[in-house]
């Protein structure tokens, strides 16, 4: 039997290499007989680089600031003539105990500083967002790119309390005839019910409160970037990764799905069609798994080959009748009582090994 392992990452704790290492070694091992192949996968999030990086690849290192404003060496990704940053190696959430500080004051800085570098080595960003700290709405990145307005840019979300205008002429400028190629994880807009602040903001430590308040201030600066802007800013995907989605389309570029530029570029459809069987997993797979992010993409290019797929995850919060939709067969969690999640957690290769020895005896033929 062909397994195809196909995982993204699953939270903080294993990168989409890792858990398909564990997840190939444990399978070859309960079930000899099988060949298995691996190909780690990112939505845009965490791991973009490391996934899209191939054989040839080149990792150039830089110093940015982070969510803090703190110095933070990263990578910037350079492959067949673009350029590749990750927004999660910036500011990501998993770099930062959780609390309401940074998705508060954090600022996206750091990423306008790595894409201006992005643009001296090639005319073309690809730029991953997903798994951030902040909620600024980009407002930081624009300041790294020269953006001005009646309030400082780079204070976080917080900080945007009173925007009425904004200049993006600076900003425009420092873009002018590269490309900006948004990869996201999601196409939530802006702002509204399942906008950046009501709908991530929670996640990220935010209380009732503070949702309230970055809600009505991104509020304030889409109004300020529709006004400075004569692209559409606030539409699919603007919300994404805290708000940067809004500030690149502002800046014209072009979004797509994360997923899916990724399977293109490593050639998922071929992987699954070589196939009798597709694994793949992440951390959490609850509802948002079943829009635009690798669970759901890997679990398309299955379902139109015809190939059957289960997914393993630290946690399924996902019922079945809703995930069969999307056309997954079954779905298995490495935990489910608080110990076991505890244990996960401290242990995920062994909980996620464990998990594996289980699901290859009922789908290995």
């Amino acid at each position: 039997m062909k397994i195809l392992v196909a995982p993204d990452s699953f939270g903080t704790t294993l990168s989409a290499g890792e858990a398909a290492e564990v997840i190939a070694s444990t399978w070859r091992r309960s079930a000899p007989h099988d060949e298995v192949r691996t190909l780690p996968l990112s939505d845009g999030g965490p791991g973009f680089l490391d996934v899209l990086a191939g054989e040839n690849g080149i990792f150039e290192p830089l110093v940015v600031q982070d969510a803090k404003g703190q110095a933070r060496p990263i990578r910037v990704l350079l492959r067949e003539g673009s350029a590749y940053v990750e927004s999660a190696e910036i500011i990501g959430r998993g770099s930062y105990p959780e609390s309401s500080d940074l998705v508060r004051s954090g600022s996206s800085y750091g990423v306008g500083e790595a894409l201006l570098f992005g643009f001296s080595r090639a005319r073309r960003v690809v730029i991953g967002l997903g798994g951030t700290a902040i909620n600024d709405g980009g407002a930081g990145l624009l300041a790294a790119l020269g953006a001005s307005a009646n309030v400082r840019l780079d204070q976080g979300g917080i900080g945007l309390a009173g925007i009425k205008e904004l200049n993006m002429a600076r900003a425009c400028e420092a873009v002018a005839g590269c490309e900006i190629l948004i990869a996201t994880d999601v196409d939530n807009p802006l702002t509204g019910p399942q906008g950046a602040s009501e709908m991530y903001a929670p996640q990220k430590g935010a209380t009732p409160a503070d949702v309230r308040e970055l809600e009505a201030h991104l509020f304030d600066y889409q109004l300020a970037l529709v006004a400075a802007s004569s692209t559409e800013s606030v539409g699919a995907g603007s919300g994404a990764a805290g708000g940067l989605g809004a500030a690149l389309l502002a800046l014209g570029g072009r979004r797509v799905s994360g997923i899916e530029e990724v399977a293109r570029q490593v050639e998922l459809a071929s992987a699954v069609e070589w196939a009798d069987l597709v694994v793949t997993g992440e951390g959490s797979f609850d509802w948002q798994s079943l829009r635009g992010k690798v669970v759901s993409g890997v679990a398309f290019h299955a379902t139109r080959l015809g190939k059957p797929t289960i997914v393993l995850a630290g946690q399924v919060h996902c019922g079945r009748r809703e995930y069969t939709s999307i056309g997954i067969e079954s779905a298995y969690a490495m935990a489910e009582t608080q110990a076991e999640i505890a244990e996960s957690i401290a242990q995920p290769r062994i909980s996620l090994a464990a998990l594996v020895e289980r699901v290859s005896r009922t789908w290995s033929r």
